[in-house]
């Protein structure tokens, strides 16, 4: 669940099941994976809980209902910033003039 994987699914309206990497400076992975998920964007399975039956099983689960897939799709994209680029050259041209 980095934040370059979160911000191209969020764009993209991809829904995802993050598996957010332990041990990250300022667990920042499951920081990402929390702010979708708690928007209805994403399944979240933690490091720590998975075993090769979990993932498959919520794998299997995510598949058999392509209506929860396609909300959450939509859900993600409600994050996206498309205009994300321009608005930070704004900023820091704005910031170097000060």
């Amino acid at each position: 669940a980095g934040a370059g994987t979160v911000n191209e699914c969020c764009q993209l309206g991809l829904p995802a099941l993050y598996i957010p990497l332990p041990g990250t400076r300022g667990d920042e992975q499951t920081a990402n994976a929390r702010l979708v998920g708690r928007a209805g964007g994403c399944a979240i399975l933690p490091q720590a809980s998975l075993t090769p039956a979990l993932l498959l099983e919520r794998i299997q689960s995510l598949l058999a209902d392509p209506g929860r897939l396609k909300e959450m799709g939509e859900r993600a994209r409600t994050l996206a910033v498309p205009d994300a680029a321009e608005r930070l050259v704004t900023i820091l041209l704005e910031t170097a003039r000060r």
